[in-house]
């Protein structure tokens, strides 16, 4: 599954379909040497009632599959906005008086950057990097410790100490979600349930060959595709359809660029 995940979404995609094709139509070639031509009808008789319950349940599942993993994709889209909606509003709190915002926005300029440049590589492993860990570690403390302090009024304190908790939580959330992987169980029925669906489809199309045997292509394809489309979103930190670092690059840009506040020298 782990394997699958990391390939490109085009070549998952056609790799589902080559082979869906494939052993479709090789399938179809040795039903045809092996099954006389006088029992093929009957056979055809007995598949043809099976297929609307085979296509409601690989329906069903394919379904749940690709709402479940989708919502997941658009969630941690959602959290790498809101983690890129945290830094600012991080860097914008520091500038309250009492605090030295320029080294705490450098801090924190560090932090998005090794996100961007170095966790967010290793996300695809579902692992997070030292460099960030060490990074946000520093802000944390450096954060608590001003907050400590008696020049910080309460109200700052508070504000400063809700942005630093969200930059942590949302750290959090994003290496949870990165190191989680669609069931194996539910992909491996949803995929015997495709395999089956295609080859009674094929066998319903046994008695008629020629042209009329392509019908059974768009059932093929159709399965395909649709058990390539839960692959290929199903991990949101891998492949094509993955999660953009982009809010949290725009982020770090900003506070770089002093957009919100000075930054202090390295």
């Amino acid at each position: 599954m782990q394997r699958l995940t990391r390939l490109p979404g085009l070549v998952v995609f056609a790799g589902f379909l080559v082979w869906f094709l494939g052993w479709a139509a090789i399938a179809a070639v040795v039903l045809e040497a092996t099954i006389p031509v006088e029992n093929q009808r009957n056979l055809a008789l007995v598949a043809a009632p099976i297929v609307p319950a085979l296509g409601a349940m690989f329906a069903f599942l394919t379904a749940f599959a690709i709402t479940t993993e989708w919502g997941q994709l658009r969630d941690a889209q959602h959290a790498a906005e809101q983690e890129g909606d945290a830094a600012a509003r991080f860097a914008l709190v520091v500038e309250s008086p009492g605090l030295d915002g320029p080294r705490l926005r450098r801090l924190l300029h560090g932090y998005l950057r090794s996100v961007v440049d170095d966790e967010w590589p290793r996300l695809p492993e579902g692992r997070g990097s030292q460099v960030s860990r060490d990074a946000l570690g520093e802000l944390f403390r450096e954060t608590r410790r001003l907050v400590a302090q008696p020049a910080t009024g309460v109200v700052t304190g508070t504000d400063l100490l809700a942005a630093v908790d969200a930059l942590v939580s949302l750290r959090r959330d994003r290496l949870s979600r990165a190191s989680r992987y669609l069931p194996p169980a539910l992909l491996l029925l949803a995929f015997v349930s495709g395999v089956v669906l295609c080859l009674d489809a094929v066998i319903i199309a046994l008695p008629y060959g020629g042209w009329e045997g392509l019908t059974v292509g768009g059932v093929v394809v159709v399965t395909a595709l649709s058990l390539a489309l839960v692959v290929a979103i199903s991990a949101p930190y891998r492949g094509t359809l993955s999660v953009d670092p982009r809010p949290i690059e725009a982020a770090a840009e900003q506070v770089a660029m002093g957009d919100l506040g000075a930054i202090g020298p390295p």
